[in-house]
């Protein structure tokens, strides 16, 4: 019996298999089967298939953490990795050739070349078949694709996926498996429903029928496809089997469902069994007579997209359009529509505020933190992440423990996971949590990286019940491109983009102001023609005539309508009945770039209370401000903006500095905001000192794309001030800032890996150090700089800068940075090949370090002697030293500092000969190096996990840790270790008896080894080649 049903099994999945097709195959669809070449390969270990399973379903990259979290998601993330690590060898093993599985530090894949999987094949035909569709909309009645494409993939549906498979113990395996299945089965069944179309219009009524049929055995509520199945037996002529298929579409209906059949399906099955009867009508709702018009077809698909996401399967939708195309209109309409059905967090972005991380996000759940019910059900250590952000969660919740240390990426992405928690703890099956974002053209970068993070937990985990809906200008989409890009390759992007009104739906909207008038088709033609159906630019001129008391039948041509050529044209006319008071309201409100309230208003125009409220009031009834609660604003931007570019220079550098005075008052925390007034108004000093603070907070919450341009803005204030500054003191001063400024912004490209624009930051400070005279500063730049220079192998110019900062040390009397210099040269002479020297000046290095209890630089340098002895073959003292490193850590609480120390002691162990302690400890030293985000420290670990897997036999295991070092020692252009790296992988082919590679990789690490004069790393290199023309 087995025997046959994997048979049948090889027949479905193997059918449609060419010459050339890939000879792994992995079928998901039913129970699953793994087959090489023409045979079933069976994996014993449920867990080891589990993760193949995972692998196979989408072919794509999937990250580490991710694959923990599946399979393991009560165990901590280090222990969890360390799984995934020996689940993967085991994987490996089992496979007939090791390398069809791809991985690096982040990521596990399976060769999408050399593997084939049903459920890829479904969906890639699924993906084309839409975009095909999109493309060319009279394809519907036709099939996209070849019929044997489409057969073939109906064939190899052999049930639900992975039906018969589970890991009962594994609740989150579980669910992701029950959201993939209904994901394949709602693919399947719409390529089913192309099928029945087909053949239904090709007349092949047979096998429409039986596709049908096929499609109501796993869907009997689909009524639709009841109706077609009903019209197919009619078609053919059995009567009695249309009766019975409609009796059972009502019996289904009624017992699932507690409803009749629709007026469509009586229609058929009455034209099926005798005449139709009279009295149907057409139920559809007509949506003509309300004021939102125009967007019908976006309102369904808005509905469909909230309907998928109440079933599990959410999706992110954008609108595009040019400025003033009812964007905003639409997305507070769909807001307001879904409030009652699901969860709705609105928020909309502000121009000129880009530089303020999180802003968006932080208004669009600031909601949540009022919900304490949904909080209470999130992890202490996630709310104390979020609360970064969003302090008031410290109100709520005061008992809260400290974010964790991180640093980088690593902190970066736990801010990422908390703001997740916070949002989706809104979401149900019952309520979905429907998020719009509106003018994502003003998003801040790290608001968009967020969007992505939150996409690909959607894309990869299958969030399901939630909706993101964003708006952008069209103009404006530059921004937008990499999140746009990264949704696309998510399968999660539905793009929209608003197209004016056309000239009936003008028409309907002057029926609205205006009743019905005779010559009310000929002016929408003409207000069409000059607004392009533009909402805004058709309401504006609206209003326009609506405020001159001119009728339609007034207007004759286009040359008697009140209205612009542009929009800047038809604002202005609006502003010229206002008074002289209004108007310069509405000028420092342009320039304040922000609401005002009732109070604030005073401090910034020169009038009576009672005489700026009734101003104001004259303003909101002019539709030019818009009033909440006593906030006022510009009911559009492009008001504003009209407004502000009208203002004199003069006067608008006044009012920026009166507005910049406000809002130190009102809003001291609206870093970004009074930046910008400072700069506008010329106050260069003030705008770089906000700047700086700017920069400084965005660092704080780990945005550092807005911290560099922030720190490059205080930089151009600082320049701009220093070019008027004639006394000495003040010119010292501002020198200083900009040291300050440069050092800050150094610091984010140094965390960033931007090693080249770090070291030009550096020589801009010692310029400026220099012209000051500043021996300290100088110093402390030279070791900075001598630094980089080691991190780039330039070895001269590493111990050269290393010997100025002795220098400077020996003359200021700073011995910190005397023993930082030794330890400096100390290393270049390490890497080098200069031993001796290289040990005295580290002892030197140490013994200061001990004296002044500085105990970070002596848990280091300890660790540089330990990996000088193992260099040398003194493994025992280079454990010895390690262990010492390590006591060190315990006793200064210093526990992340344990990765290096670690490290070091893997590799004594290791050379010693205690493989699997070594292996232990530089495992843990990768954990924790990952876990702060160290990469220097992890392309260390997986060079040497490479070589001692070399050590150990087992050359395939070496080959990913060292390919995976390399990868992300190149990636940021990391060259220390990249001569052992390659040497690494010569010694791998080596062992594998690869000899051509083993000599080519073995050649470039003796390139580079020479090239860098990095001694140590060219006699590896050079013992590799002599063993290789041995075996030769």
């Amino acid at each position: 019996m087995s025997n046959r049903n994997e048979s049948s099994d090889l027949t479905a999945i193997n059918g449609g298999q060419s010459v050339g097709q890939p000879a792994f195959r992995v079928a998901l669809l039913g129970p699953p089967v793994i087959t090489w070449s023409d045979g079933i390969l069976s994996i014993s270990r449920r867990q080891v298939r589990a993760l193949l399973y995972r692998l196979s379903a989408d072919l794509q990259p999937i990250p580490r953490e991710q694959l923990c979290d599946l399979m393991w998601p009560e165990d901590p993330l280090p222990k969890a990795r360390r799984n995934l690590t020996h689940l993967l060898t085991h994987l490996r093993l089992a496979l007939p050739e090791p390398d069809l599985i791809e991985f690096t530090s982040e990521y596990i894949a399976l060769d999408p070349v050399r593997t084939w999987s049903d459920t890829v094949a479904l969906v890639k035909l699924y993906a084309e078949r839409h975009k095909l569709l999109q493309r060319h909309p009279g394809l519907e009645d036709d099939l996209p694709f070849s019929l044997n494409t489409l057969e073939n993939v109906i064939q190899s549906y052999r049930g639900p996926f992975l039906s018969n498979f589970n890991l009962s113990d594994t609740q989150e395996f579980e669910a992701w498996v029950n959201r993939e299945r209904q994901y394949y089965e709602c693919r399947y069944l719409e390529i089913l429903s192309d099928l029945i179309d087909y053949h239904h219009h090709r007349k092949d009524h047979d096998k429409a029928i039986a596709h049908a049929r096929r499609y109501l055995e796993i869907d009997n509520l689909a009524e639709d496809v009841h109706c077609k199945l009903i019209e197919l037996y009619a078609a053919v002529g059995d009567r009695s089997a249309a009766e019975r298929q409609f009796e059972s579409c009502v019996a289904t209906l009624e017992q699932e469902l507690g409803i009749s059949p629709s007026p469509k399906t009586w229609a058929v099955y009455q034209s099926a069994s005798g005449p139709r009867p009279h009295g149907l009508v057409d139920r559809s709702l007509h949506r003509l007579e309300t004021p939102f018009i125009g967007r019908d077809e976006i309102l369904n698909a808005i509905d469909q997209a909230f309907n998928l996401a109440c079933s599990g399967r959410g999706k992110v939708i954008l609108f595009s359009g040019d400025a003033g195309i009812g964007k905003s209109r639409l997305l507070r309409q769909i807001a307001s529509h879904y409030h009652c059905n699901g969860t709705v967090l609105y928020s909309a972005c502000t121009q000129g505020l880009q530089n303020l991380a999180y802003h968006p996000i932080a208004e669009a759940l600031r909601p949540v933190v009022e919900i304490q019910t949904h909080l209470l059900n999130i992890n202490p250590l996630w709310l104390a992440e979020a609360a970064r952000l969003l302090p008031e969660i410290y109100s709520r919740f005061p008992n809260l423990p400290a974010p964790l240390p991180a640093r980088q990426e690593e902190a970066q992405r736990r801010l990422f996971e908390a703001l997740y928690q916070v949002a989706t703890s809104l979401q149900s099956r019952f309520r979905p949590l429907v998020i719009i974002l509106d003018d994502l053209h003003w998003a801040d970068s790290t608001t968009l990286e967020w969007l992505v993070y939150l996409s690909s937990r959607l894309a990869y985990e299958g969030l399901g019940h939630l909706l993101i809906i964003g708006s952008y200008r069209r103009e404006e989409a530059q921004p937008l491109a990499g999140l746009r890009a990264a949704l696309n390759r998510l399968g999660l992007l539905e793009e929209h983009c608003l197209p004016g009104f056309n000239t009936d739906e003008v028409s309907q909207i002057l029926s609205h102001h205006f009743g019905i008038h005779e010559e009310q088709q000929d002016l929408a033609v003409r207000l069409h023609q000059i607004s392009g159906g533009n909402p805004f630019y058709l309401l504006e001129t609206i209003q326009a005539l609506i405020e001159s008391h001119l009728v339609p039948e007034q207007v004759t041509d286009l040359a008697a309508l009140p209205l612009p050529k542009t929009v800047q044209t038809a604002i202005q006319y609006r502003l010229i009945p206002l008074t002289s008071q209004e108007r310069k309201i509405l000028e420092v409100i342009a320039v304040l770039n922000q609401s005002i309230t009732q109070e604030m208003a005073p401090e910034l125009i020169v009038a009576g209370e009672l005489e700026i409220l009734e101003s104001l009031d004259q303003l909101v009834s002019h539709r030019l401000l818009s009033e909440h609660h006593g906030v006022y604003q510009f009911a559009f931007d492009l008001v504003r903006l009209v407004v502000y570019n009208d203002i004199r220079y003069g006067q608008r550098r006044y009012l920026h500095r009166q507005c910049a005075r406000l809002v130190e008052k009102y809003y001291p925390d609206d870093l970004a905001l009074l930046t910008w007034h400072f700069e506008q108004s010329g106050e260069s000093a003030k705008a770089a000192e906000y700047a700086l603070r700017a920069g400084e907070k965005s660092i704080r919450v780990l945005a550092y794309t807005e911290a560099l341009d922030f720190f490059s803005r205080a930089l151009v204030s600082l320049k701009q001030q220093a070019v008027n500054l004639t006394m000495p003191e003040d010119i010292t001063a501002n020198y200083r800032l900009q040291i300050l400024a440069l050092s800050q912004r150094s610091s984010v490209f140094r965390a960033l890996g931007e090693m080249q624009s770090y070291q030009d930051d550096l020589a801009e400070e010692a310029r400026l150090a220099n012209a000051l005279g500043d021996q300290s500063a100088l110093a402390h730049i030279y070791i900075r700089e001598a630094n980089a220079h080691r991190w780039f192998c330039r070895y001269l110019k590493a111990r050269e800068c290393a010997e100025k900062t002795l220098q400077l040390s020996l003359l200021i009397g700073n011995r910190q940075l005397e023993a930082r210099a030794l330890r400096e040269i100390g290393l270049t002479e390490r890497a080098t090949g200069d031993f001796i020297p290289a040990e005295a000046r580290l002892k030197q290095a140490l013994q200061i370090f001990h004296d002044l209890d500085e105990v970070g630089y002596e848990i280091h340098t300890l660790c540089n002697l330990s990996a000088l002895d193992s260099y040398t073959g003194n493994f025992r003292r280079a454990e010895n030293l390690a262990q010492e490193a390590l006591a060190r850590c315990e006793q200064a609480k210093t526990p992340y500092l344990r990765r290096i120390a670690l490290g070091d002691l893997g590799v004594a162990l290791a050379g010693s000969g205690h493989v699997e302690q070594g292996r232990e400890c530089l495992l843990s030293s990768l954990d924790l190096a990952r876990e702060i985000g160290d990469p220097t420290q992890e392309i260390f670990c997986l060079c040497y996990l490479g070589w001692l897997e070399n050590q150990a036999d087992r050359p395939e295991l070496a080959l990913g840790y060292l390919r995976d070092g390399l990868a992300l020692a190149e990636r940021l252009d990391s060259r220390a270790e990249q001569g052992r790296l390659y040497a690494g992988l010569a010694n791998a082919h080596l062992l594998l008896d690869n000899f051509r590679l083993a000599k080519s990789f073995a050649y470039k690490s003796l390139e580079l080894a020479r090239h860098h004069h990095r001694g140590y790393d060219q006699s590896l290199a050079e013992q590799i080649l002599v063993k290789i023309g041995e075996k030769l």
